[in-house]
């Protein structure tokens, strides 16, 4: 009975873990960092302007440059890490894919400092795209806050997935 009711928190663990990762994918692909003048089909001047936001730091600022390089890079091996810890665990290495989700982990959080960089860099300089305003403060920090707990949900997934591996599947 003790383990039915473990094995259903872990499956209720991983499953919320992943409810909240969908949800959360959903926000901030509606939850941007800028709000651009138009109407809400006008997809080619919002397209527009948010690649001038990227543009215009990538061009002038070298720091920001090697972030966005980290950023992509990290985020590569973030999703090919993923994947990998599926892999381990099923091969029967769980405490190892634990260890690869926390690094994985913590390369994510890491990378997010381009994010960060970005916004001040359109604070402290002028926002010279017509039409485009940045978000406040708060959003902005409540849409950074969607995004490290998206990146802890994941984490939480894959420890839980492999904590059932673990602890019903290897044992037989």
């Amino acid at each position: 009975m003790l383990i039915n009711a473990s094995a259903e928190t872990l499956d209720y663990t991983f499953f919320g873990a992943l409810a909240y990762l969908f949800i959360s994918t959903i926000l901030l692909g509606c939850f941007r960092n800028t709000r651009v003048a138009g109407g809400p089909f006008d997809l080619k001047i919002k397209r527009q302007a948010r690649k001038r936001y990227l543009e215009v730091p990538l061009k002038r600022d070298k720091k920001i440059r090697r972030l966005r390089n980290r950023y992509i890079i990290f985020g590569c091996i973030a999703a090919f890490g993923f994947i990998a810890q599926i892999c381990i665990t099923s091969l029967g290495y769980p405490i190892e894919s634990m260890m690869l989700a926390s690094i994985t982990f913590l390369l994510r959080c890491y990378a997010n400092q381009f994010i960060i960089e970005v916004r001040s860099y359109w604070k402290n300089h002028d926002l010279e795209i017509p039409g485009m305003s940045l978000i406040p403060g708060w959003a902005f920090k409540l849409r950074f806050v969607i995004i490290l707990t998206s990146n802890f949900s994941e984490l939480i997934m894959g420890v839980s997935y492999a904590l059932y591996f673990m602890n019903y599947v290897l044992p037989n």
